[in-house]
């Protein structure tokens, strides 16, 4: 819910910024562009605190509101703690839950940092706020799990959602990492949900695999040849069987090893090649980041 309730924000164009489009450069400040210009508008600081407080509080509020209708509407008054292991074969979910705590984390910070640069934050204290509300609300979550009769403080959650956090901050304000790595999650329906006719990117995590990507663009050696450009190195994990079990005791944890297809790098090239549809290219950036297309890797691994 992090993650839905700021990614609308982020693709609105921050009020700060307007693009002017002219040829006369006349009376402008260095350095001055020659057919465009961008004029960064400084906007009131009560406007900047307004727009922080109504994105925190708002991102605050819609995960609260759905956290209390899907899991916390019959916690008790007893606290406790809960350790389900990691990535054992008798776990949950093989620890593909694991990971996707670790993504939440990452992703929503890196996301509201945007949100928060677009209410007119600088990027270093957008980073903080976005830190520490991601890491508030994340903890917030785990403390309420420790009163429900179900489940109960997963510290292995705790400890995956603060990994997150911290691999997000450390790529948003690492440009030269950011431009080498991505994390990235692919999801095709399992057969079970399939059969079931239940769908559901979130909660099937047997149809889920988490990927860590090597973007061959960031290296100028590689770069520079047409046939390594748009080429990624990839490792990933996934573990089937386990959420939503299969009908058969089948429980199978993959660790994978493979190329992609850096897609952002090739619109860059084609349909976003000079500085055409720029909104569209930062949509795309933003997106291809963070979820690898089915059909865009191919993968080979080992199960055990």
């Amino acid at each position: 819910m992090v993650l839905l309730a700021v990614v609308a924000v982020c693709l609105a164009p921050s009020p700060g910024i307007a693009a002017q489009e002219t040829g006369d450069t006349q009376g402008c400040v260095p350095p001055c562009a020659d057919t465009a210009s961008e004029i960064r508008r400084v906007p009131a600081p009560h406007s900047v605190t307004l727009r922080t407080g109504a994105l925190i509080g708002g991102v605050i509020a819609v995960t609260g509101t759905y956290g209390y209708q899907a899991w916390w509407h019959d916690a008790g008054s007893d606290f406790r703690l809960y350790n389900e292991g990691w990535f054992g074969k008798d776990t949950y979910a093989g620890g593909v839950d694991k990971l996707g705590h670790m993504y939440v984390g990452y992703v929503g910070t890196r996301l509201l940092t945007r949100g928060l640069e677009w209410a007119g934050n600088d990027h270093t204290k957008a980073l903080r706020l976005a830190a520490l509300t991601v890491g508030g609300i994340q903890l917030g979550i785990e403390v309420m799990d420790g009163f429900d009769p179900g489940s109960g403080f997963g510290i292995g959650d705790a400890v995956a959602n603060f990994v997150g956090l911290g691999l997000g901050v450390v790529l948003e304000d690492n440009p030269v990492l950011d431009a080498m790595f991505d994390i990235r999650v692919r999801y095709w329906p399992s057969q079970e949900a399939r059969r079931r006719d239940q769908v559901d990117p979130f909660g099937d995590y047997s149809g889920q695999t988490y990927l860590l990507i090597t973007k061959a663009s960031a290296f100028p050696s590689l770069a520079r040849h047409t046939l390594t450009r748009y080429l990624e190195l990839a490792i990933g994990y996934s573990a089937v069987g386990f959420e939503p079990p299969e009908p058969a005791p089948v429980r199978r944890r993959t660790f994978y090893y493979g190329i992609s297809i850096n897609l952002s790098q090739l619109l860059d090239d084609t349909v976003f090649a000079k500085g055409h549809h720029p909104l569209a290219r930062r949509v795309s950036h933003d997106f291809f980041e963070y979820i690898q297309v089915p059909g865009t890797v191919y993968l080979s691994g080992w199960n055990f």
